[in-house]
């Protein structure tokens, strides 16, 4: 299941996606119909799996992963 707002017939705002069980799967903030701000992705018990930052459709700053809840792995954006 998932909730995106449009405007103009176009992604503008908060977009969720969850699992089946209700959680929250992904977050994404879209402008113009692109990835732009922070997007977060859970595990289906609610952990964080990872977080990654967009502009205007491009990646930025750092992908952050998560494993087992604790450990995590950065790598620097490509843009």
């Amino acid at each position: 299941k998932e909730k995106i707002s449009f405007e103009k017939g176009k992604k503008e705002g908060l977009a969720t996606w969850f699992f089946e069980n209700g959680q929250i799967e992904r977050e994404a903030k879209y402008k113009n119909d692109q990835f732009d701000g922070e997007i977060k992705a859970f595990f289906a018990d609610g952990s964080s799996h990872f977080i990654q930052y967009f502009k205007e459709g491009i990646p930025i700053q750092k992908h952050i992963e998560y494993f087992d809840a604790k450990v995590f792995i950065t790598a620097k954006a490509s843009g």
